[in-house]
């Protein structure tokens, strides 16, 4: 599941270097999209919801509102079973 959803964020993370910003996943964020992101019934299909919704869009707010800028590197982690940016 964690490579999984390092492949579903690399998809992500290529399309804002389009925006000259670096996104990188911690393995702390791998962990928490695998356990958060699996279902028994539908397996990894939920996954790239959760990253749409925590990662995605939370990561275009940020941007809308000029807190992440071109150039950046961003690292994303999870803390206190929640996804942030650093």
């Amino acid at each position: 599941m964690q490579n999984i959803a390092e492949i579903q964020f690399l998809r992500f993370a290529k399309r804002l270097t389009a925006h000259n910003i670096r996104a990188t996943l911690d393995e702390s964020a791998k962990i928490y999209l695998a356990q958060k992101g699996y279902d028994p019934v539908y397996g990894a299909r939920p996954l790239k919801r959760l990253i749409q919704h925590e990662i995605e869009n939370v990561f275009a707010e940020k941007i809308l509102r000029g807190e992440v800028l071109e150039g950046k590197d961003i690292k994303v982690i999870a803390k206190n079973d929640k996804i942030e940016f650093v």
